[in-house]
Order: structure tokens, then sequence, then C-alpha cells
């Protein structure tokens, strides 16, 4: 497998670990990036959902209205490209594709918000709504079983300021119940490879909705990975780092079910300035792996990661730090660092399985395609769609 390593991205990049942002963006690949002409690309509405390979997305703001958009092609043809978008009502987040029924995306509302909503993707419209139960609300994530019978949802009990998982019925949308997140503030949720269990980011830090993003609760937080029976709700492992003041926040997880997450550090509660892991993987039968080197490059990070993806035959993850205006890539196995790729305000990235590749996007529109191998970026696929101001995160489509 050919990779790229450190020293061959980073030539040219003064290796001092005070570098500042603008050092570093400046002797980086940001500059040819940011200045390379974008590709327009008009937009159509999907005709028909099946063999259809891309991506789907939150995006919008205030200014022009919260909403959703995606790209796809037909998979044997990937230069016919179509775009997708419409209006949700609220500022989206996560999503997930049904997993038999492909046409069906679902978009969870965060911040906080009491509603999600799902979208046929073979007119791009939002066909349901779904809102939360009383005293609680979504937190911007969820995932399906794998027969398509169940949605699951990382919620917030407002009563008992802890977290739950929301277990719905996945067609008619009716609460059937609920489980302990086993921590305070879950937010990203999958389910594992053997289908039996989820694995949920307890990222530890109390809010509530009467105070908005306030953090109430920074000198006691504990963040946590918690695995969950499906069938029955118990724990069955729970994985801690050693910093306290790190929150678990994003994860993906490979075939072989290796988690790869990244944290947000809440340096204002740390009480010391020294550089903190961000990005880390686990097995249960290796165990925890921090990625604590290149230095550097988690100091770019500034103590952020907003999304992470794995491709499972390369073995690599990549972690986003918009803060940073960076994606840094690591191997999750070996825990070597493998190289990056700069992009102003980069948050949402995506594994496709199907061409091997890592999409990433930004808020201003762009869309960059890379080889998963080897990290090269696939120039002539570069887009700039930018009436589309992609928020956070990525959900590959399948069809």
């Amino acid at each position: 497998m050919s990779m790229v390593t450190e020293d061959r991205r980073l030539k040219g990049i003064d290796m001092d670990v005070s570098l500042n942002r603008r050092a570093f963006l400046k002797n980086s690949l940001a500059g040819a990036l940011l200045a390379a002409s974008p590709t327009l690309y008009a937009k159509t509405l999907i005709s028909d959902a099946q063999g259809q390979q891309g991506w789907f997305a939150a995006q919008g703001d205030k200014a022009h209205g919260f909403g959703y958009g995606g790209l796809t092609h037909p998979a044997a043809d990937r230069n016919a490209v179509h775009e997708f978008d419409g209006l949700s009502g609220f500022r989206g987040h996560g999503g997930a594709q049904h997993p038999l029924e492909k046409h069906r995306i679902f978009l969870f509302g965060r911040r906080p918000s009491t509603e999600s909503i799902e979208i046929d993707l073979n007119s791009g419209k939002v066909v349901n709504r779904i809102q939360a139960t009383k005293d609680r609300h979504f937190f911007g994530h969820g995932a399906f079983s794998a027969d398509g019978r169940y949605l699951f949802t990382t919620e917030a009990d407002l009563k008992n300021n802890v977290g739950k998982i929301g277990i719905r019925d996945a067609h008619s949308f009716q609460h059937l119940g609920e489980y302990d997140s086993y921590g305070v503030g879950p937010h990203q949720l999958m389910l594992m490879p053997d289908n039996k269990q989820l694995v949920i980011a307890n990222g530890g830090i109390l809010t509530r909705p009467e105070s908005g993003r306030k953090k109430l609760n920074l000198d006691t937080m504990q963040s946590n990975l918690a695995l969950v029976d499906i069938e029955n709700g118990s724990q069955n492992e729970q994985v801690t780092v050693t910093e306290p003041k790190a929150s678990i926040r994003h994860l993906d997880v490979s075939n072989d079910g290796t988690i790869a997450f990244g944290m947000q550090v809440q340096r204002e509660a740390c009480g010391h300035d020294r550089i903190v892991p961000l990005t880390a993987s686990y097995h249960a039968k290796t165990g925890l792996q921090m990625f604590a080197q290149p230095e550097m490059v988690l100091q770019q990070m500034d103590d952020y990661v907003g999304s992470v993806a794995v491709n499972s035959e390369s073995r690599l993850a990549g972690f986003t730090s918009p803060h940073g205006d960076i994606v840094g890539f690591w191997h999750i196995d070996t825990g070597e660092f493998s190289g990056y790729h700069a992009l102003q305000d980069v948050c949402g990235i995506v594994n496709q399985a199907a061409s091997g590749e890592f999409a990433i996007t930004n808020s201003f529109g762009m869309v960059r395609m890379l080889d998963a191998m080897n990290l090269n970026e696939k120039l002539a696929q570069r887009k700039h769609l930018p009436g589309m101001k992609w928020d956070n995160h990525m959900v590959a489509i399948h069809s």
C-alpha cells in the first residue's frame, strides 16, 4: 500500500510547535487549494435513487435558511453529477441512510432541536418530520438497526440531565422506548459491525435549552465511549481517555470493529497548556491507542475535531478541524500519522468505499476528493457550489 509519509506532506513547514495558524497555512497546500478555479455544477433533482452513489449533508445559514443537499452520480458514470437540495426549517447536523430502503435519508436536528426529518432521494423532498418526546431533545445524530426496523437517536433527558438513546419504529416513527447512553451529552452513535451493539460518544458536557450553548459542568465533566447492547440496553464496555477535559464527540467504525474517534478539548477548564491528543482508536482486542504525534498537527487542530471517517481498506481515518483548516489522517492500527489536507473551515468528511475515496467539504461550498490509499487529491473532481454552505457532517449514499 502506497502511503504519503509525514515528511513528504509536511515538507517546507516550520516544525516549531509554536507555529501559528497563519504561518502553517502559508506554508501548506491551502493557498493552492483556495486559489484554484472552481467547477460549477447545474442543480438537478435525482430522478432515480437506484444505482446512485454520492453523499448528503446539512447546509445553509440563518440568512438564507437552513436545509440539506448532496451530490450523487450513477455508479457507472461518475461524471454525470446531480445536485439536490431543500429547506429543513432547522439547522441539521448528522444524518443516516436507511440500510435497506436506500432512498430514505434522515437528517437530525441539534443546538438543541426537537425535530428531525426524512428525505426521499427520488424527489429530494422532505416526506416526514419526527418530533422529540416530552422533556427530550435531539443531539444531532442517529443510526438504524441492521434490519432497518429501528431508529436510534442520541437525546437529552431534561429532567435528570443525563443522556438517553431514543428508540423508534423506523416506519411509523412511534416512540418505542429508550436506553441510557451511560453518560452526559451523548453525541454521535453508530451501529457496530456485529449488528448487536451501538457505540456512543458521550461528550460529558451538560447544556440546557434555556441557557443555549453554555457549558454547565466543566468542573465535573466525564466523557466516554459506551458500547451498548441493542437488545436490552445494557452497557458492555466503557472507554475513557486520560485528559478529563477532552470531550469525545465524533467517531467512525471500520469493518473489523475498530473505532476511530475525535475529541474537543475544553481548554478553559484544563488548568494547563499542554498539547492534548485529539484523535484515537479503540478495538476490544487491542485496546485504546491515542494518536499523540505529530504535535505540530495537533496544535494546528486547535483542540477541536469536527468529524471522523474511516476507510477500512487503507486503514486510514481522517479527522477534520475547522478551527485549524486541516484534515489529519492517521493509521488506525499503527497510530502512524499519514498526512494532511488543508482546506479553509473544513469539517465534513465521509468515506466513499465504492470508489476508494474520502470526500471533504467546507462552509464555502467546496468539495475535495482524496484517494483513500495514498491521500492524493483527485484534482479533476474538485467542485465548488457557492450556494451550499456545507455543515459539519456528511453521509455516504449507496444504492
